[in-house]
């Protein structure tokens, strides 16, 4: 239809305009001459007449032509606002006549580029738009529903139960990856996401016809069970799920294991879906902090749990910015009842509660992931602590316990080294203390980790040994130097004998193998009797000393220098260090002890 327009509007041009136009050229000129060369003036005047109607009428025409092309102009305008793009062009001429080329044909080929501009940008806009809408409800690693998504059809699943009042319930369940961390640290974020995009894919296939599933972020998946008959559905289905998980994890040429740990949710329709997510959540958390790779159905007194365990979180946050944590030393003594070295440790100074012991608070931090954090502050504040120490008493060391998280983390060691040179301590006079289970977890990666620490000239020993593994396979190739003897095989002694028996295994292997032994947790004079005739290295416990505030630990030193005498039964019990506060106080304390 363009192209017709164009032809005919050529064709009316060509055949019309142009002859009028030079037919009146010629009128013109004959009146002219006739006018001057003779003498009859009105054929001259008729003459002029006629080529001024023939003037007036080609300017009609040209006015007709020129204002329908301004109308039909007037006309598309609106269509472009309106989208109609193809509707526009297909109203446009696009090729111009080669003869002539005026305003209006300037005005139509912009009209014809702003067309293709406004629907080429049009379509832009369409595509990210659509783009935006994808990537505001789909996970873009592994195309499932993603937070927003899922609990919008949790919501309509929810209104659907209250609408039509059917039977039945719908649960949810939160699924996350026991460890995940670690995987990522180890193998990298490429490998981490191509696992993570693998068991979306095996997920969304096993339960596409129970509902849907979804990634509400991180290494957690979401998914929504539809008409369930009842609760005790939900242990068979979550027993699948953790044995589907668990199932090795191809990666071309290697494959891997994880487990997860699952919270279950379920709900007849009270709930909403940000409550049900919650709810899920917190019994995910208790399946993790009884171990993990297992599952665990919401309670309604989980809810009130779960609330002091966010007090707990907010506390600990402020006892990081308030400086509340407080290092304590806890003495290691030789045979002869000698303080060689102490062991780091900590207590929280709360400012209404008192001091509160690790245990109470070292589990939350670890599910809280604050134990990294709190890791750094005691190997700081060691540091700092045993470079005081070293300036008096040079051949003393002290102990710092690692947690297996931030033994992993590769900033561990730079944090290891920093610490070393910002406090110029002697590295020999440093030992850091770590588990059995610790270092089974990834023994190639412990291994690698610990031989640099070794080469730092730092001490290492097994901690809790006895309690885990205690494989001496791999004892013999651990560039470890010390094994401590859990206290759980000393407590009993010497009324059980297979704990005297294990012990002294343990102290006899670890003689063969030219490594100190220090046993933990004495608290008798049998027990001490015990380890001195089975060659112990050293003894820590409360029958030498309670773990005392890191502040007082040279006035015990001191005190020890000055006694002249060794920490026996009879003697100074450090006890006494709690209400010491000078040297002077410790002197007559340990005079008058000396003198009983």
């Amino acid at each position: 239809m363009p192209d017709i327009k164009k032809h005919f509007s050529s064709l009316f041009w060509k055949l019309t305009v142009l002859p009028i136009s030079l037919i009146t050229l010629l009128l013109v000129i004959l009146a002219g001459y006739l006018l001057l060369s003779t003498n009859a003036p009105w054929l001259s005047i008729g003459m002029i007449m006629v080529s001024g109607g023939i003037v007036a009428a080609s300017i009609v025409l040209l006015a007709q032509q020129f204002s329908s092309r301004l109308r039909n102009l007037n006309t598309l305008l609106p269509m472009l606002g309106e989208g109609r793009f193809q509707e526009v062009h297909d109203a446009l001429s696009i090729e111009q006549p080669l003869k002539r080329y005026n305003e209006l044909d300037e005005l139509e080929a912009s009209l014809c580029s702003l067309s293709q501009t406004m629907e080429d940008q049009d379509k832009n806009i369409d595509f990210h738009n659509k783009e935006i809408e994808r990537m505001s409800l789909f996970d873009s690693l592994t195309g499932l529903a993603n937070r927003h998504l899922f609990l919008y059809e949790v919501q309509n699943e929810l209104m659907d139960i209250r609408e039509s009042k059917r039977e039945g319930m719908i649960a949810l369940i939160l699924l996350d990856l026991d460890k995940f961390k670690r995987i990522n640290d180890s193998l990298g974020h490429q490998i981490g996401d191509l696992m993570l995009e693998k068991l979306g894919k095996r997920l969304s296939k096993a339960t596409e016809t129970l509902g849907v599933v979804g990634r509400p972020g991180g290494d957690e998946f979401a998914i929504l069970l539809r008409n369930l008959k009842r609760v005790e559905q939900l242990d068979g289905l979550c027993e699948k799920l953790l044995e589907l998980i668990s199932r090795p994890i191809n990666l071309g040429d290697s494959s891997v294991v994880v487990n997860c740990s699952l919270g279950v949710a379920a709900c007849t329709g009270e709930d909403s879906a940000s409550d049900l997510m919650r709810h899920a959540e917190i019994a995910m958390y208790k399946a993790k902090d009884n171990g993990g790779n297992q599952s665990c159905i919401f309670a309604p007194e989980m809810a009130s749990e779960a609330h002091e365990t966010l007090l707990m979180e907010s506390e600990i946050r402020r006892a990081f910015e308030e400086e509340e944590f407080t290092l304590y030393l806890q003495p290691k003594v030789d045979m002869g009842n000698k303080i060689r070295s102490f062991e780091a440790l900590v207590r929280w100074d709360h400012p209404e509660k008192g001091i509160i012991q690790p245990g109470e608070f070292i589990p939350a931090m670890e599910s809280m992931n604050f134990i990294s954090q709190l890791d750094d502050w005691i190997l700081e504040t060691s540091c700092r602590q045993l470079k005081v120490l070293m300036a008096h008493y040079p051949g003393l060391s002290v102990a710092v316990n690692i947690s297996s998280t931030r033994f992993a983390e590769h900033s561990f060691l730079d944090f290891l080294r920093k610490c070393i040179k910002d406090y110029e301590i002697n590295p020999a006079h440093l030992e850091l203390e770590i588990t059995e289970s610790m270092l089974m977890e990834n023994m190639a990666g412990a291994m690698e980790i610990l031989t640099v620490i070794k080469e730092m000239g730092i001490s290492i020993a097994i901690d809790d040994f006895g309690t885990g593994y205690s494989s001496l396979s791999y004892l013999k190739d651990l560039p470890v130097s010390t094994v401590k003897i859990d206290q759980a095989f000393i407590r009993d002694i010497p009324e059980s004998e297979k704990d005297m028996q294990i012990s002294s295994v343990i102290i006899f292997l670890a003689n063969q193998l030219n490594y100190k032994v220090v046993a933990e947790g004495v608290e008798t004079k049998a027990q001490v009797d015990f380890l001195k005739a089975s060659k112990c290295d050293l003894m820590q416990g409360y029958y030498f000393s309670k773990p005392i505030p890191a502040h007082k630990v040279l006035l015990m030193l001191e005190t020890e220098r000055l006694i002249g005498l060794g920490l026996d039964d009879d003697e100074l019990h450090l006890d006494d260090f709690d209400e010491a506060q000078s040297l002077d106080d410790l002197s007559s304390t340990s005079n008058s002890s000396t003198a009983n």
